[in-house]
């Protein structure tokens, strides 16, 4: 939790104004909140999105009866899949939190009430933004793009020989070789996710966020994984391996002090995140569809039946499909809400399934239903602290959500004197027209 706590500046910087009190609360089975006491596969039954909404309900109640401040309003901040439990927290107890803040909240990247397709395209147009994060419209070599496709081929024609895996192992420089093609495509998977990851870091300033406090990532860090593609020829295989080994350390090798490369243990790269994903669906790109054409990756396609399998197998539970949606009621869900800002960024891969301004959302959508863009934004930099080399989009947003708030306070405001009148009229307290009062 301490690593959101750091990087979450916008309310630090704004209770202030609003005389507010600041609260964090460790989502159950993340860090020490252990229902039962360890997270081992057995214990993982009370581990929803659920109980974890119901817990900030209780937390939020208690804490305000224990401050006598029952009557004080509450804002839900969250950022990713915080972003999300801020929407579902708002739509979903209404009565407990006056209103949300919901920053790179992929809420609308579930299957629909038939339980069918697995997210947008299959997740497909989630790895399309991190390629267009590589390419020169968002600032990224020319290079960059053709070049990892080149790679590819080259990876994939020395997987299935001792001797290719051995050229692939010194090139990539690994700690240890890779010994049989499923290294390989572990390989392939780690190069991706360092992309994805650079691509929700893609900050205008270095930053720590999602390097897990082992080093900084530098400013726009995938234009600088990119220019280590400058000068390669797409011909030369040893060069271009070694230029994709250099890209990847951006991310791998934050801290400087790596002399190598190692596969992590976990080769899902999602911990008992995997859970979530493997009973409600809650995204993970590691299972998105990527074609090559529309992204900068290898083909890969995970089908509804493998997923099952997976699940089952580790878990012994599958996903329930359209669960979310039935919960939630996709984008007529969001019209029929309140008092939500959604804000999505041009270089957050996360967007894809966002509420953005390009979302078409029904006519009686509510007018406190509020979407920001922030064309040069990455993943919810929104709520970060200020930095001087914010790019105007990402300040505009603030003083949005900022504005917003205020606007939800004033209106709870008039709304609690409308109530409290009529209820003194109707006890005799509060004379109206023609009353008579001795």
């Amino acid at each position: 939790m301490e690593g959101y706590v750091t990087h979450t500046g916008l309310m630090f910087e704004n209770a202030g104004a609003f005389g507010a009190l600041l609260i964090f609360a460790e989502h159950r089975y993340y860090g020490q909140s252990l229902p039962l006491g360890n997270a081992t596969s057995g214990n993982l039954s009370f581990l929803t999105h659920e109980q974890a909404l119901a817990d900030y309900a209780t937390l939020l109640t208690t804490v305000k009866s224990d401050l006598a401040a029952e009557s004080a309003h509450v804002i839900a901040f969250g950022g990713s899949y915080g972003g999300m439990l801020a929407a579902w927290f708002r739509m979903k107890y209404p009565h407990v939190i006056l209103g949300s803040i919901a920053a790179s909240a992929p809420i609308l990247a579930f299957p629909g009430p038939d339980g069918g397709e697995e997210y947008a395209n299959g997740g497909e147009d989630y790895w399309a933004v991190v390629t267009r994060d590589a390419s020169a419209a968002a600032g990224a070599s020319p290079h960059c793009i053709p070049a990892l496709r080149a790679a590819w081929d080259i990876i994939d024609a020395a997987r299935n020989t001792p001797e290719g895996r051995s050229r692939l192992s010194a090139g990539f420089n690994m700690c240890s070789p890779l010994s049989d093609p499923v290294d390989v495509d572990y390989l392939k998977l780690y190069v991706a996710m360092a992309f994805d990851t650079m691509a929700m870091g893609n900050f205008p300033y270095r930053s720590d966020y999602l390097t897990g406090g082992a080093g900084f990532l530098p400013p726009w860090p995938v234009r600088v994984a990119c220019r280590s593609f400058e000068g390669v020829d797409l011909a030369d295989a040893d060069a271009l391996v070694s230029a994709v080994s250099a890209a990847a350390a951006v991310l791998y090798n934050a801290s400087g002090s790596l002399t190598c490369h190692s596969l992590p243990a976990d080769s899902s790269y999602d911990g008992i995140w995997d859970y979530q994903w493997c009973t409600e669906l809650l995204c993970q790109e590691s299972y998105f569809r990527r074609d090559g054409v529309k992204d900068m990756f290898y083909p890969f396609e995970m089908t509804p039946a493998q997923v099952d399998a997976h699940c089952l197998d580790k878990y012994g539970v599958t996903p329930r499909r359209a669960w979310i949606h039935a919960l939630y009621g996709g984008i007529e869900g969001v019209a029929r809400a309140t008092n939500i800002v959604f804000s999505n960024g041009g270089f957050d891969p996360w967007s894809f399934g966002g509420v953005t301004p390009s979302t078409p959302l029904p006519a009686f959508t509510s007018s406190s239903i509020e979407r920001v863009w922030i064309e040069e934004g990455a993943h919810h930099l929104d709520l970060f602290f200020s930095h001087p080399a914010d790019p105007p989009g990402v300040r505009l947003a603030r003083k949005r959500e900022v504005a917003a708030i205020q606007k939800w306070l004033s209106q709870a405001a008039e709304q609690r004197v409308r109530e409290n009148v009529a209820a003194g009229r109707k006890g005799g307290l509060v004379p109206g027209p023609g009353d008579v009062v001795d």
